[in-house]
C-alpha cells in the first residue's frame, strides 16, 4: 500500500526549522525563504511518500502509519507555489549524487501517488552545483537554485 502524508501546512511566512530539516541545511533554506516566500501559498515540510508495500496484518492503524511514516523517503519541502505549481524541494548545502538521486526519486513517487493536484517539478536548493550535477540535473530536468551565503 503506497503511503504518503502531507502533515501540517505551513504559512511561508513561517521562520522557525522545519522538522527533519539539518541545522546546516536550514540556514540555506532560510536565506532562500525569506527573499521568495511571496510566491509561495504554503509549504510542507518532511513529506514522508513511498511506493512500498508493508506487512501489516494484525497491526493498528496507527502501527501501520507509524511503520509506513518510518521506512518512507522524506522530502524536505513540498513547496505550493500562487500559481499553483508544485516544488518537491532537496535542501542540501552541498548537492552530491545524493541529493539528484533524492530529487529523481521524489519525483517518481510524486508522479504516482500525486498527493497534490497540479505540475510539480523536482528541485534542488543548495550553495554550491559542481558541472556534472548541473549536467544530470538538466538531463533529468531538475531544477537548481543556488543561494549565496552572507
Amino acid at each position: 500500500m503506497p503511503f504518503f502524508e502531507l502533515g501540517e501546512v505551513y504559512p511561508p511566512i513561517w521562520p522557525n526549522k522545519p522538522p527533519g530539516l539539518l541545522e546546516r541545511d536550514f540556514i540555506i533554506w532560510d536565506m532562500y525563504r525569506k527573499e521568495h516566500f511571496p510566491e509561495f501559498e504554503k509549504f510542507y515540510y518532511n513529506v514522508p511518500i513511498t511506493l512500498a508495500t508493508l506487512p501489516t496484518e494484525g497491526l493498528s492503524k496507527e502501527m501501520i502509519r507509524q511503520a509506513y511514516f518510518s521506512s518512507a523517503r522524506r522530502i524536505d519541502v513540498v513547496g505550493v507555489r500562487k500559481n499553483g505549481d508544485i516544488w518537491l524541494i532537496e535542501v542540501t548545502s552541498y548537492a552530491s549524487v545524493r541529493a539528484i538521486g533524492q530529487a529523481i526519486t521524489y519525483f517518481y513517487i510524486w508522479d504516482k501517488l500525486k498527493p497534490l493536484p497540479g505540475p510539480f517539478m523536482a528541485v534542488i536548493l543548495g550553495q554550491f552545483f559542481s558541472y556534472d550535477i548541473k549536467e544530470v540535473a538538466k538531463a533529468y530536468n531538475i531544477t537548481l537554485i543556488e543561494v549565496q551565503s552572507l
